[in-house]
């Protein structure tokens, strides 16, 4: 389920309209309904203050592919929450950037190379 459908079952349970959800957040009616509708994508912020109304944890709000639960046997580690899901598109940027950056150490590299030969 992503954010804006669980987002709109927990209202609907809790007996909100989106209208009372706008008006707690302190946006526009239509801003609300695009939240739900998944046609905006609202902040860490707002899905934490969302969550609070909804009196829902924030990572209940979060699509279920994103969440990671671990439970270590508490002597230390990481106990929690991971958001590990990152959307396609951001990693084909990072991707990019990274290979960007391969290229300019590499040049770089040459560089030094140049100059160390003269």
């Amino acid at each position: 389920m992503i954010v804006g459908e669980k987002i709109k079952k927990y209202r609907t349970e809790k007996g909100f309209t989106q209208l009372d959800m706008a008006v707690m957040l302190d946006v526009s009616e239509n801003t609300y309904r695009k939240i739900e509708n998944n046609a905006s994508s609202p902040d860490i912020v707002t899905i934490d203050k969302i969550a609070k109304f909804l009196e829902k944890g924030f990572t209940d709000l979060l699509p279920d592919e994103c969440i990671n639960i671990t439970n270590t046997d508490n002597k230390g580690g990481n106990n929690g929450y991971i958001i590990n899901k990152l959307p396609e598109k951001l990693i084909e940027q990072y991707e990019e950037r990274i290979k960007e950056l391969k290229d300019q150490v590499q040049e770089l590299k040459e560089e030094i190379k140049s100059f160390k030969n003269r």
